[in-house]
């Protein structure tokens, strides 16, 4: 076997196959990161897949906590009724929602609340049993129209329990 007359290393046939396999080793500490990052959170909480954005609406048309119908809350046949209702205990922030067809469209709210355990009386911007303070967000999720009600009631004793409702007419 003969030497060649000058020492040059040996060469890659093909230069693609080098520079795929840098690209292969570079991608492998991105691949390692992305496999050990924590699930997200709509992961976490139980979707199976990503469930959509919530797109705040904030035209609304209705008032909250409006006073109650002397006929009953729900009397008017051309609307829906959706009832929601729980307890805060102490000064603690309390959600309630529904979620309403895509095409809903609210005409009113109506709050409840009241001293456990007595059932929700009318609570309104002028009287109210209980000294609660009231939020509602109003949007569009990917399932529906999700209106959440957000209540704390700001004079509660830690261990008081105070009944709350809200009730969401709409077309």
């Amino acid at each position: 076997m003969e030497k060649p007359d000058h020492d040059t290393p040996p060469r890659f046939m093909n230069p693609w196959i080098l520079r795929g396999l840098i690209a292969a080793i570079a991608a492998l500490p991105a691949l390692a990161y992305l496999s050990w990052s924590p699930a997200s959170w709509w992961t976490r909480s139980g979707f199976l897949a990503y469930p959509g954005t919530f797109v705040r609406l904030g035209d609304n048309h209705y008032r909250l906590c409006r006073p109650w119908p002397k006929a009953g809350i729900g009397a008017n046949h051309r609307e829906q009724l959706t009832v929601r209702s729980g307890w805060i205990a102490g000064k603690k922030d309390f959600n309630l929602a529904v979620l309403l067809p895509k095409t809903a469209q609210v005409t009113a709210i109506y709050c409840g609340a009241a001293p456990a355990p007595s059932s929700p009386a009318e609570c309104t911007n002028a009287h109210c049993p209980e000294d609660i303070h009231a939020l509602v967000a109003d949007g569009i999720y990917t399932s529906g129209r999700g209106v959440i009600f957000n209540v704390r009631d700001l004079t509660a004793q830690p261990g008081q329990r105070t009944n709350v409702g809200f009730w969401v007419t709409w077309r």
